[in-house]
């Protein structure tokens, strides 16, 4: 007997018509889907992350200026100027925003340090190019200093929490960060009433962090 586990779709071949010269069954053809390419430029705004072809052709997770996170697309290099693949790894970062992400960053932190709290493990919002500038990689990191974080706008005391006895936590180094790209998948009502679907791009960075008593 057969296991069911084994079983599999097969063809309806008529082998007796095969023993007498008829041809093989040709498999259906795939259709090709083509990409959009739309007329005119586009101004970046920023590369958000990038990824390998089975060919090994890269592409880049492009972010639009003037477009929401929705409408982010995958493009090759040849559509990408070069001053925004040289700058994957930026050079600098607006002010505003690396502000910002260290204030998130540090939020994590303190959240991590409060008395009772066991989850190791945490996953945040984090923007991608904010990673890439902040740790100069596009992968996993173990940091194994506190200025490893120099590039982050941080307090002084973010990497602890005491109470006023000077009692409480702080963080155990090595802390591991691994960037994330996730795609949710999101419904729009438009002008006319219908509904759209939608991609929505969400950048993370989950950190392990240990800690010890201080």
């Amino acid at each position: 007997m057969t296991s069911a586990h084994n079983l599999r779709i097969r063809n309806n071949i008529d082998w007796k018509r095969l023993c007498f010269g008829a041809p093989l069954p040709r498999s259906a053809k795939k259709e090709v889907v083509n990409r959009e390419i739309l007329d005119g430029s586009f101004q970046i705004e920023r590369l958000i992350a990038k990824k390998q072809t089975p060919q090994k052709d890269e592409l880049f997770l492009v972010k639009w200026c003037g477009y929401p996170d929705t409408e982010t697309t995958w493009e090759p290099t040849c559509h990408i100027d070069q001053r925004s693949l040289s700058e994957y790894i930026p050079s600098n970062i607006n002010p505003h925003r690396l502000s910002s992400a260290a204030k998130t960053f540090e939020d994590i932190i303190q959240n991590r340090l409060k008395p009772g709290n066991r989850c190791h493990s945490v996953s945040s919002r984090f923007d991608l190019d904010i990673y890439r500038y902040c740790f100069q990689t596009d992968e996993t990191v173990l940091l194994n200093l506190a200025d490893d974080f120099s590039r982050l706008p941080l307090t002084e005391s973010w990497n602890y929490r005491i109470n006023s006895n000077g009692q409480g936590l702080t963080i155990d180094f090595p802390i591991r960060l691994s960037p994330r790209l996730h795609f949710r998948k999101i419904f729009v009502r438009t002008e006319d009433g219908s509904v759209l679907q939608k991609m929505l791009t969400i950048e993370t960075v989950k950190i392990i962090i240990p800690t010890r008593v201080c």
